[in-house]
């Protein structure tokens, strides 16, 4: 079983995310420990009522690589893969940069490479965007700089205020991290330059929407559309489906006008997006979500 170590400041909810996925099932590792440089930070007390350990190791007038040599210190017994930042408002030094290369993620709260550092939601309204988001990458040397693992997109409402905005990323957050965090886990990538390029995979083993879906590709050029279907297409070529690639192209489905056609996958079969989201995953979509698909069907 791989190992997270999770660095946290505060309140820790993409901790909480990470921890109930996998008591889910849904991701396939385990938290070896909750690291924070915040003695009074609620995530502690969250860790340790889940029975992880949790450390508080206060930063306070240490210096970023005196304060990063602590922690690979600490680490050092655990036998950690990967960690994980989460909401951790501390920049990495160096000692835990070259003892985990390529074995940081970091979840930040924009599109990047626009809006790093803080204040994003607030800076993305000022600036005027229509779609914000969150975006897992890499954590190198610089503030929010490292390659690109994952990314998820929110549209920008005209009534969004900094808060409404940075609740509803939030809830992204919870779902993109996990995903991340198990494809860096499997190994199944390569990176090229700045692109993180996932790799073949086998099929054997796949849920069965990643079955059904990657048979859909031609289906869903007729009715979805090119953007779509070049999207789809590319998880294809790559053999690179997660099942949460596939549940952001059902919500897109779902969203748009059409969803009174039916989006035939196994032709034979007659399993369509509609089916899938009612009889095989009906927790992973929202009542709205599910009554469009209940009148597609006429359910």
């Amino acid at each position: 079983m791989k190992r997270l170590a999770i660095l946290v400041s505060g309140r820790g909810s993409n901790f909480e995310a990470i921890a109930a996925h996998i008591a889910a099932g849904r991701l396939e590792a385990e938290i070896a420990a909750v690291i924070s440089n915040n003695p009074e930070a609620p995530a502690l007390g969250i860790a340790r009522s889940r029975g992880i350990r949790a450390i508080s190791m206060p930063s306070k007038g240490i210096d970023s690589d005196t304060y990063a040599a602590q922690v690979v210190e600490a680490l050092a017994p655990l036998g950690i893969d990967l960690i994980c930042l989460a909401g951790f408002m501390r920049r990495v030094g160096k000692p835990l940069l070259d003892a985990y290369p390529q074995r940081i993620l970091n979840i930040h709260p924009a599109l990047l490479p626009s809006f790093p550092g803080l204040e994003v939601q607030k800076a993305a309204l000022e600036y005027g965007v229509k779609f914000s988001g969150c975006t897992v990458h890499f954590v190198d040397a610089g503030v929010d700089t490292g390659a690109i693992v994952g990314q998820a997109v929110v549209p920008v409402r005209d009534d969004d205020s900094p808060e409404t905005l940075a609740e509803r990323i939030l809830k992204e957050e919870h779902k993109l991290y996990s995903e991340c965090i198990a494809v860096v886990l499997s190994g199944a990538y390569r990176i090229e330059g700045r692109r993180v390029v996932r790799t073949a995979t086998e099929l054997k083993g796949k849920p069965p929407l990643v079955r059904l879906m990657e048979q859909a590709e031609t289906d869903t050029r007729q009715y979805l559309g090119p953007a779509i279907a070049a999207q789809l297409s590319y998880w294809r070529q790559h053999a690179s489906y997660s099942e949460g690639d596939l549940m952001r192209f059902l919500k897109e489905w779902l969203r748009r006008e059409q969803a009174s056609r039916v989006l035939t996958i196994e032709r034979n079969g007659g399993i369509s997006v509609e089916k899938i989201v009612l009889d095989f995953y009906p927790e992973r979509f929202t009542e709205e979500e599910r009554q469009l698909a209940r009148k597609a069907l006429g359910r």
